[in-house]
């Protein structure tokens, strides 16, 4: 049997209304999909903003090797980074309309500072701690999926290959239009819309 060799990825074909869910092995292999999502959208005059799990995150941004003033961008807030040391809920709090208004505040302001398209998005590590539970995340995620019909916003889902369990595998297959895994994206056929996902959380009596 031939091993696959995982090649980086070098560009990302993104549109509006994209929920992309990206699966990853080791720092190597997200970097090589954040760099094209953020370096493309600067380049482009997008908003962009992300939520990784490190402290101080806007420092791995700069290592990204974009072709893009970095530090031009941070200082002009077109690029916005979020760290560990900044979440933005808990999970006593946990509210998927809020979560969702959240980055309608976020889409709002960008346009009311110029910006006609913004790249949004978090990794899995960063969310996670300020959610209750792989289910509330999962609900989130399908609901998000209104969001991004509406807005001009693609968003990008970045989960750790390590952190995902066979069953939350199968709900990322059914909560985003589409998927990249080790680098190679595609259409999700098993894609829900949230309407159809909420019908089958009431028939598994979720």
């Amino acid at each position: 049997m031939s091993t696959q060799v995982r090649q980086p990825v070098l560009d990302l074909d993104i549109a509006a209304g994209d929920h992309i869910c990206a699966v990853y092995s080791g720092p190597a292999e997200r970097d090589a999909v954040l760099r094209p999502f953020l370096g493309a959208g600067l380049g482009a005059g997008h908003k962009c903003l992300f939520g990784l799990q490190e402290s101080g995150a806007s420092s791995l941004v700069r290592t990204l090797d974009m072709q893009a003033d970095v530090d031009g961008c941070l200082a002009s807030q077109q690029l916005q980074v979020l760290g560990a040391d900044e979440p933005q809920f808990s999970p006593e709090e946990f509210s998927i309309p809020e979560m969702l208004a959240f980055w309608d505040r976020i889409v709002a302001r960008s346009r009311a500072e110029g910006y006609e398209f913004a790249r949004l998005g978090a990794e899995a590590a960063w969310w996670g701690p300020q959610l209750p539970g792989d289910e509330a995340l999962i609900d989130y995620e399908s609901e998000l999926n209104t969001f991004t019909a509406t807005q001009p916003v693609a968003v990008l889902c970045l989960y750790e290959q390590d952190d995902c369990t066979g069953g939350l595998v199968i709900d990322l297959l059914k909560t985003h239009p589409r998927m990249m895994i080790h680098g190679q994206l595609f259409e999700n056929p098993w894609y829900l819309r949230p309407e159809e996902f909420r019908a089958l959380r009431r028939t598994q009596g979720g």
